[in-house]
Formats: C-alpha cells, sequence, structure tokens
C-alpha cells in the first residue's frame, strides 16, 4: 500500500490533480452505468435493423382426412406425411420474398382404387414455391426503418444529456472539495499565527511590556481559531466524501497537497467555451422528429393498400420419391404462375384515430417543452455571462484587497509592538486580511463554476475537463 500511495504522489506531481481525480471517474460506476446505457443504446438498433433477417423455416406436417368431395376418387381415406425446408426474407422497402420446397407421401392404402397411372400404395409429391409480396400504398416497414435509426439518435442524445448532467455535477464536487482545502490550510495558517502571536504576547506580558489582558485576548483567539479549523476539517471531509462516494476510494492527502488555484480570465477559454450541442435540447428536437416519423406510420397503416402476389409453383407426383425431385426442379413440365392484385380500404379507424390523436398531444407537448426550455437556455446564457463579468470584477478587487490588508496588518503588528496600537487593532486587521484571502477563493471558486456551467449549456464541458489543470 505504501508503494501505491507514493506512485500516486509522484503521478499527481506530474499532472494536475483533477487530471487523476477524472481518471479515476472513468473507473466509476456513474460512469459506468452511462457507458453500459451506451451500449444498450447500440444494441437496440443492432437488434431493430436485423429484425428482418434471413430465414429459415422447417415444417412436418401429418394429415389423415377423409371429407366428403365432388368426385368420388378424392372422397377417400388419405394420409399424408409432408416435410417442408424454406428461406424467407423481409426487408423495409422492397417486401417480402420466400422459397419453400416440400415433399410429401400420400398413403393410398386405404383407396378402392389408385390415382392417375399408378395402383401403388403410395405416391410422393414434391413442391418447389417461390412467392413476392409487394404493397405499393402502405409503406409502413419503410417508416418502421426510419423509426429505428431515429429513435436511436433520440436516446443517444437523452444518453449523452445525462452523461453531460453528470460531468457538471462531478466537476462541481470537485471544485467545492478544492475550495474546503484551501479553506482548511487557511485555517491551519491562521491558528500557527495565532499560535506565534500568544507566545510572543506572553513573553511581553512576562517582561512587563504588554498588558495581562492581551495575553487573555490571544489565548481566545487561538481558541476561535481552533474551533474555525475543526470547522474547516469538518466541512472539507464532508465534500471530499462526495468524490470519494463516486470513486469508491478515498482521495489520500498526497492529492490535496498537490492542489493549486490560478485565476483564468474567461477569454482565455473563449477557443473551448464554443457554442456546440446543447443534448438536453437536441434530445427534445429528436423527440420531435421520432413522433413525425410515428404518426406517419400510423396514418400509412390505416390508409389503403395494394398488395402484389406473384408465386411460381412447380411440382410432381411419382411412385418414387426421387423421380419426383427431378421431375420437379429438371425442367419442370408442370408449373403455375400466378400475379396478383389486392386492394383493400380500411373501414372502423377509430383506434388508429385516437392513437393519432395521442401523437398529436405528444407533438405539441414536446414542442411547448423546446420551446421553453430555448428561453430557458438563452436566459441562463445571459445570466452567466453577467456573473461571470460580475465575478471577475469580485476577484480583481478581492485579489487587491488581499494586498492592501497585508500591508496593514504588517503596519498594525508593528504599531502594537511599538506600543502605537491596541491588540484589538491587530486582531481587527487580522479578521481583515483573512476575509479578503477567503473572499479572493471564493471569488475563484465561483468563477469556475459559472465556467463549467457555461460550458454545460453550450456543450463543451468534455472540452473543458480536458483542458483543466490545477
Amino acid at each position: 500500500m505504501p508503494y501505491i500511495i507514493l506512485f500516486l504522489f509522484i503521478s499527481i506531481n506530474a499532472n494536475a490533480a483533477f487530471q487523476e481525480i477524472w481518471q479515476g471517474y472513468q473507473d466509476s460506476y456513474i460512469n459506468q452505468i452511462r457507458n453500459v446505457e451506451t451500449e444498450a443504446v447500440q444494441n437496440n438498433f443492432d437488434y431493430l435493423i436485423n429484425s428482418n433477417a434471413w430465414k429459415i423455416n422447417l415444417e412436418v406436417e401429418h394429415d389423415d382426412t377423409y371429407l366428403d368431395a365432388l368426385f368420388s376418387f378424392q372422397a377417400q381415406q388419405t394420409i399424408k406425411q409432408t416435410y417442408s425446408i424454406g428461406i424467407e426474407k423481409t426487408s423495409f422497402r422492397f417486401g417480402t420474398f420466400s422459397y419453400t420446397i416440400s415433399n410429401t407421401r400420400f398413403d393410398l392404402s386405404n383407396w378402392q382404387s389408385g390415382v392417375g397411372t399408378t395402383n401403388s400404395d403410395e405416391v410422393f409429391e414434391t413442391r418447389g414455391t417461390l412467392l413476392y409480396t409487394y404493397d405499393f400504398f402502405n409503406r409502413a416497414q419503410g417508416y418502421e426503418e426510419k423509426r429505428i435509426v431515429q429513435n436511436q439518435i433520440f436516446e443517444s442524445a437523452q444518453n449523452k444529456a445525462q452523461r453531460h448532467k453528470e460531468y457538471l455535477d462531478f466537476f462541481k464536487s470537485y471544485l467545492n472539495a478544492k475550495l474546503s482545502i484551501y479553506l482548511r490550510d487557511l485555517a491551519i495558517e491562521i491558528e500557527k499565527r495565532a499560535q506565534k502571536r500568544l507566545n510572543l504576547i506572553s513573553k511581553r506580558v512576562k517582561d512587563g511590556i504588554s498588558r495581562k489582558v492581551d495575553k487573555l485576548q490571544a489565548q481566545s483567539s487561538l481558541l476561535k481559531q481552533e474551533q474555525e479549523v475543526n470547522k474547516a476539517q469538518s466541512s472539507l471531509k464532508e465534500n471530499l466524501a462526495v468524490i470519494e462516494l463516486v470513486l469508491r476510494r478515498e482521495v489520500p492527502e498526497e492529492y490535496l497537497k498537490v492542489v493549486t488555484w490560478k485565476y483564468t480570465p474567461f477569454k482565455e477559454w473563449n477557443d473551448i467555451l464554443v457554442e456546440k450541442v446543447n443534448y438536453e435540447f437536441k434530445s427534445i428536437e429528436e423527440r420531435i422528429k421520432l413522433i413525425d416519423i410515428e404518426s406517419e406510420k400510423l396514418r400509412d397503416q390505416r390508409g389503403h393498400s395494394l398488395k402484389l402476389t406473384a408465386s411460381y409453383i412447380s411440382n410432381s407426383y411419382n411412385a418414387n420419391n426421387s423421380d419426383s425431385f427431378d421431375e420437379a426442379f429438371n425442367a419442370p413440365e408442370n408449373d403455375s404462375k400466378v400475379v396478383g392484385l389486392l386492394y383493400s380500404v380500411p373501414f372502423g379507424d377509430s383506434y388508429h384515430k385516437s392513437t393519432l390523436e395521442r401523437q398529436r398531444i405528444n407533438r405539441k407537448r414536446a414542442e411547448y417543452q423546446k420551446l421553453d426550455l430555448k428561453d430557458k437556455l438563452e436566459m441562463e446564457r445571459k445570466v452567466l455571462l453577467h456573473n461571470i463579468q460580475k465575478f471577475e470584477k469580485n476577484y480583481s478587487y478581492a485579489n487587491r484587497l488581499v494586498d492592501l490588508n497585508k500591508s496593514i496588518l504588517n503596519e498594525q503588528n508593528k504599531l502594537y509592538l511599538r506600543g502605537q496600537a491596541t491588540f484589538d487593532d491587530v486582531i481587527r486587521a487580522e479578521e481583515a486580511y483573512i476575509n479578503a484571502r477567503v473572499e479572493e477563493k471564493r471569488s475563484l471558486h465561483n468563477l469556475e463554476t459559472l465556467y463549467v456551467e457555461y460550458a454545460y449549456l453550450v456543450g463543451s464541458i468534455e472540452d473543458m475537463i480536458k483542458r483543466y489543470d490545477d
């Protein structure tokens, strides 16, 4: 285990802390679930688009018939066994094709007279059937292919939108933890300063230079800062727990020691934060297209139909089974060619009407959702850009205040040692310096949070993640 931590420490010193943690995110359950969903979308598409694959049909039939018939020789007990094998292919656009070969054995042992020129107790029939059907008007299968393709596009956009949302949540959790690291380190630094000041004042009180009340105030300040350290530690653990839950492991202390925070102006992100695809919006657009295709398919299904049927059949009867095969397929003398058209007009389409009405309502709902989301995204864009400008100014002010208050604190310490300032003046100066440093880092935290929210809004969050360096 120590070797692993050493390796991690070397690794994170060579690379940004976030990028190392991001590599851990790739193995998280959240990300794995999203990867599985991506595979599921592709698998569902493959399954549906290949549903019209070639089929092999095998059939066995036993028939024992003794029905009345128009001709006396037909009204006799006939026992037959049929074996058939065939292939079939249905396409989305070009109809259905099938070819079947069947072989039937007729048991004529109970007949009173023979059939044709044979008096055998059994006769074999071999038959080949080629069949093709195509509907000129009803193109539901063609729309089904379009529906399958569009459904994949829609589900992929949905899945991508969810992935980007999960990226956003994790990135913001990291920024919260990053701020907590800084506040914890700052609290520890101030605690050390308070302890150092207490030691100095204690010596001055002992030497009769400072008052006892100054020492009591220094002790109170140290105790208060110890409380602040404890609160900062608790806040850090809470924020780290969110990341550790995702990563399924503890974040080593070594990760926290190398985290740095530098200001990057928004304009330097311009090449990354470009307008791409907001997949939440795209998923609604693709959903509308899917509804339109489904509606067209329903309209086509309830419309009139003109179906072409073409068949070619060859057969042969023979007392010898092998001869029946030869005669049926080798330059057959007995065949049948049929071409037919079937025109049909549906009546009573209340079901289709209600289904189409439901589709119309779904489309209207989706259209309003799209318009509403478009307005929200535009408003969020304006608000984000306004807040980014505001917090960039806040950071500039906070950065200058840090330098100014540091100088004030140094001067107050000098004045106090010369007896020209009170201990309260020193405490107030230090509080102002602490608050300025906290405000500086909070401004950075707010800025980077706004950056990543803007990246999510314009669909560039993956690019920002690859670029982010701390």
